[in-house]
């Protein structure tokens, strides 16, 4: 009986480990199924992917028989701890030092604004008030002069070779500096855009009534005029287009040389030479004196009309010190 019991005891051990081989086994098999399955997916793709000894063992690294690399993932790519540094480090060195300085305030910067603003009105000023006196004064020296212009020395014909001899140009400067202007009319608004050497005088010019500016009305009159003049001096009744034109120029050069002969012409060579380089673009002149010629032209010639300094300030003539705002700060 004892035999008997303990032989019926061993195949219930039997009996009962067998399903836990089998799942070992069928557990087994399932993974044999899953490389193969992935062994034929990887050569359909054409980049079959095997598990060797090692790196079945250790899941992170896989080997790509085709490419012949190993991929080896890191310890910072297993946990996904990847510190970013945001801080650029190609910023140059010179961006960088004006990333540093310190942003101005609003009312810093326009108050120095304002100080600078002041400063150069202040400036412009004292300016203006220097020019205002010296001007003053030297209409004072130009209405102390008691020699009259002859317009028969200085007439059309030779104030106009003057623009083309240097010599001739000097000479009627320091005629003018030295002598009264005439007293020529001329009309209001030409007289307004020769007062201010508007260079848009004929650039204004219009065919429409309602808009025909006035200094253009003016100079049209004057031409008519000059036409109606030629027509009965001639005995004609058609002027043909060179002999507008020709009439044309002499109504400009009439304009410019009264306007020149009436100018108060001072020291001033910068204004000098404005004015003569507006009159003779006004009259249509095509000379090679100006810009640097004329220019040391001038300069030459007032140079010449200057005075000679008295030896002490009592040498100084009454009359120029009569002109004078203010009493000289001189000495002996």
């Amino acid at each position: 009986m004892g035999a008997a019991h303990e032989n019926i005891n061993k195949d219930r051990k039997e009996i009962i480990n067998m399903p836990s081989q089998q799942s070992v086994e069928a557990g087994e098999d399932q993974e044999e199924d899953k490389i193969s399955k992935h062994q034929s997916q990887s050569e359909r793709d054409g980049n079959r992917t095997t598990y060797d000894t090692e790196t079945s063992r250790d899941p992170m690294m896989i080997r790509t028989e085709k490419e012949g690399i190993i991929l080896e993932l890191t310890h910072t790519e297993q946990t996904l701890d990847i510190e970013i540094d945001v801080t650029p480090t190609n910023i140059p060195s010179k961006e960088r030092s004006e990333q540093n300085i310190p942003q101005r305030l609003y009312s810093n910067a326009a108050k120095k604004a304002k100080s600078t603003e002041s400063q150069q009105t202040h400036t412009r000023r004292n300016r203006e008030e220097e020019m205002a006196w010296a001007q003053q004064v030297i209409e004072g020296l130009i209405q102390i002069e008691t020699k009259e212009f002859d317009e028969e020395l200085w007439h059309y014909g030779k104030i106009l070779e003057a623009f083309e001899n240097e010599a001739l140009m000097q000479g009627f400067i320091k005629y003018k500096l030295t002598h009264k202007p005439t007293t020529h009319s001329i009309t209001t608004a030409i007289a307004l855009k020769f007062k201010y050497l508007d260079r848009n005088f004929f650039r204004t010019f219009t065919r429409d009534k309602k808009i025909m500016p006035a200094h253009q009305k003016e100079f049209e009159g004057i031409y008519e005029q000059a036409v109606l003049n030629y027509k009965g001096k001639h005995s004609i009744t058609v002027t043909n287009r060179e002999i507008r034109y020709q009439i044309n120029r002499k109504v400009r050069q009439k304009i410019a040389i009264n306007f020149l002969t009436n100018y108060k012409m001072g020291k001033n060579p910068r204004e000098i030479a404005k004015v003569l380089d507006y009159c003779r673009g006004f009259m249509k002149m095509e000379s090679e004196l100006h810009g640097d010629k004329i220019w040391r032209v001038i300069n030459e010639t007032i140079q010449d009309t200057l005075q000679q300094l008295p030896e002490n300030p009592k040498g100084i003539p009454k009359k120029i010190t009569n002109i004078l705002l203010f009493n000289l700060p001189l000495r002996n």
